[in-house]
């Protein structure tokens, strides 16, 4: 006896249209002078042994990290679709094609990593948000003041803000995947 199966059908266009994409809130601090003087201090810090001026050191220490605080500012990056991130890697490699060397490696070229992540970042970005409240959108001209000015530290921040936008997703699926059982339920498949 051949059951007959139901087969129900469903828009992948329209669920692919209405897809949302996940967001997070970056912390960049512009100060280097201020990172640099609360990096020396808790290097004093974990070098002293008396407690009175460890103490006095912690003080000194909260005073830099409530400075640092009303000096953060927040960039809002939004992940992509997988296709305007294939479409930035494809103009630049258009506009900087690959070399290869002698032994066919390729070879470096700073100025195709430099346009691929400007473009990243203009992508991602949404605003940057100040420490009295107020917003900054984020166009061509203040990506390449971020890429030209910014401390080191604000870079890190954004590339791995923008890393785990990328990689958050999926490794959010693949543990809700872990708690599943898969041989405790039947195959539908018989």
């Amino acid at each position: 006896m051949t059951e007959q199966l139901d087969h129900k059908t469903f828009d992948l266009v329209a669920v692919l249209a209405g897809r949302d994409y996940p967001t997070i809130d970056v912390p960049l601090y512009f100060n280097e002078k201020l990172g640099f003087e609360i990096y020396q201090l808790e290097k004093q810090r974990n070098r002293t042994f008396d407690e009175g001026e460890a103490r006095k050191l912690d003080e000194q220490f909260d005073v830099l990290a409530k400075r640092a605080e009303s000096e953060k500012y927040t960039a809002l990056l939004k992940a992509i679709p997988e296709q305007v991130r294939r479409d930035i890697y494809s103009k630049v490699n258009e506009e900087f094609p690959t070399k290869k060397d002698l032994l066919g490696r390729e070879e470096q070229n700073p100025e195709a990593d430099t346009s691929f992540t400007k473009r990243l970042w203009a992508v991602y970005i949404q605003k940057i948000t100040a420490p009295d409240g107020s917003t900054s959108s984020v166009d061509e001209t203040a990506v390449e003041a971020l890429y030209a000015n910014a401390p080191t530290t604000v870079h890190e921040a954004l590339n791995s803000g923008i890393s785990e936008l990328q990689t958050g997703a999926r490794a959010g699926f693949e543990s809700a995947a872990k708690e599943v059982n898969f041989l405790s339920d039947a195959s539908p498949e018989g």
